[in-house]
């Protein structure tokens, strides 16, 4: 008997401490995560925790901390029901039983913002866009069909009202948003504070009233400056939609914090230029390289890149107006009539005088560049567009190892400049020589002039010529005078000798050019 006391005894105390507890074990800790459809957490919301087919069983409430996370204690294999709650976001209930394969021990629910009176449909801030695309459709329209249009005033007043829309559009709708007492834009299940767009503007609206201050009050062309408003107005349009997209870029535990973000908007808004220059580098360098190049290219349209201004330092306003009347190059400044363009208004007649004869001398010195080193047409534009080159004394100082000719392969660049360098040997003889030094600018324009339809070769016999005649120093003597000498026909001073060398043959050279008095002082000087 006792023997069976004992063994009962000892099956109790091994029950208790060994089986009675694994019966224990089928409660679990389950961490609880409650996040927005934004993916923010969600602090301070309420979870009622109910468990179903439970008698007599009572709710449970949690609150969820800083992190949006809770802990609930519950049973294995246990079906509850989950109610949560929280400020600004649409109640959310949901069964859910406590399996043993959970992951992590985690319940994850996700709750939507609460659509009210105070929010907004995203629709409205479209508005400053669309009326941007419509100022542009009109441009194209106007610069493409504007003819169809029989009012050239209407036309001007139509494009005025559009932009004066424009501008106040940003402003217009936020006052809408505002007298209609809406907090928050929503955009699908997030939302934004209506802040952000007005602080951007307020931003962007400072810099430029300072910008307006610095800008205006110095001497800007006039085609500029109207570039400059142009600018101004697609900030402000621009600006508050680069804050909006930059809330997105911040950290989540940024985005709760009304204040930071009203900083940030302003200055977004202020700092919308250096903004812009940022995204169009970095978007432009992940471009391909043949787009990159197109773009380099498009930098040749500004006016401030133009032919003319590059070349000749023409005022920016009165290129841009020769440009509208397609007066784009120097060939064509030097073959334009004023008296074409003074009806068109914004050029003085003594300025474009100047920028003509200007336009004249160049292409006077470019022609003896070409000739007198017989340069090919590639590199004559290679040395004009890359090098700045525009005459032989440009040529003779040009550092060629410094320049990138941007050909397709290093080799041909190595190529061209060797090419040029060889050239560039005869170039500086010329201009150290007294040869330069008797080329007046005068001589120089003359002999592009005459000698435009005569071929290259009989062209620097011409220019030898002229040169030798010179060096004899009789006053007064000019280009038609050496062309008169080359039609006898002579080539050089020591043919010329030749001829003059019997009386007979110095008459008859004296007949024919009795009615040039310098060519004659020329015999008398060769007869000596």
């Amino acid at each position: 008997m006792r023997c069976c006391l004992n063994a009962g005894l000892i099956f109790l105390i091994v029950f208790f401490l060994f089986i009675q507890p694994s019966y224990g074990i089928t409660s679990t800790t389950i961490q609880i995560e409650v996040n927005g459809s934004n993916n923010l957490p969600v602090k301070e919301a309420t979870i009622e925790v109910f468990p179903i087919n439970v008698p007599n069983a009572s709710s449970l409430y949690f609150y969820t901390n800083e992190n949006g996370t809770a802990l609930f204690q519950g049973e294995q294999n246990q079906t509850y029901t989950f109610k949560i709650m929280a400020e600004n976001y649409e109640p959310l209930s949901k069964n859910v039983t406590i399996l043993p394969l959970i992951t992590e021990n985690k319940l994850k629910f996700t709750l939507s913002l609460l659509k009210n009176q105070n929010d907004s449909e995203f629709w409205l801030i479209f508005v400053p866009a669309v009326i941007g695309f419509l100022v542009f459709a009109y441009r194209y329209f106007i610069f493409y069909l504007g003819h169809w249009i029989p009012y050239p005033k209407l036309k001007s007043i139509v494009f005025t009202l559009l932009l004066m829309i424009l501008a106040l559009s940003w402003p217009i709708v936020l006052l809408i948003l505002l007298h209609n007492n809406i907090d928050n834009i929503l955009l699908g299940n997030t939302s934004f504070s209506v802040y952000i767009p007005i602080f951007a503007l307020i931003g962007v609206i400072s810099y430029l009233l300072k910008s307006i201050e610095e800008t205006f009050c110095q001497n800007i062309p006039k085609c500029k400056k109207e570039s400059i408003e142009w600018v101004y107005i697609r900030r402000i349009t621009i600006a508050p939609y680069i804050a909006i997209l930059g809330i997105y870029f911040l950290p989540d535990s940024t985005r709760q914090n009304l204040s930071f973000l009203i900083l940030f908007s302003f200055f977004t808004g202020m700092f919308t230029k250096t903004i812009e220059e940022w995204l169009y580098k970095s978007i432009q360098g992940l471009l391909p390289e043949e787009l990159r190049k197109e773009l380099e290219e498009r930098k040749g349209y500004n006016i401030d890149e133009s032919e003319l201004v590059v070349r000749l330092n023409v005022e920016e306003d009165v290129a841009f107006t020769l440009n509208h009347k397609n007066i784009k190059s120097v060939e064509q400044l030097a073959l334009a009539d004023f008296e074409k363009l003074k009806k068109y208004g914004g050029i003085n007649k003594k300025y474009f005088d100047s920028i003509s004869e200007k336009a004249k001398d160049q292409l006077a010195e470019i022609k003896i560049l070409k000739e007198f080193l017989d340069l090919t047409p590639t590199e004559l534009k290679l040395l004009i567009d890359k090098a700045k080159v525009y005459s032989i004394k440009d040529f003779a100082n040009v550092d060629i190892d410094s320049i990138n000719w941007e050909m397709t392969a290093a080799a041909e660049n190595t190529k061209i400049s060797n090419t040029l360098k060889q050239k560039q040997i005869k170039a500086k003889e010329f201009v150290k020589s007294e040869d330069f030094n008797l080329l007046s600018l005068e001589d120089i324009k003359k002999l592009s002039e005459i000698c435009t339809n005569k071929t290259e070769n009989e062209f620097n016999v011409i220019l030898s010529l002229h040169i030798d005649l010179k060096k004899l120093k009789i006053p007064g003597w000019s280009v038609e005078d050496t062309i008169n000498i080359r039609n006898i026909p002579i080539t050089t001073i020591e043919q010329l000798k030749e001829q003059s060398s019997t009386e007979e043959n110095m008459k008859i050279l004296q007949d024919k050019m009795k009615d040039s008095p310098r060519i004659l002082k020329l015999f008398e000087k060769i007869k000596q």
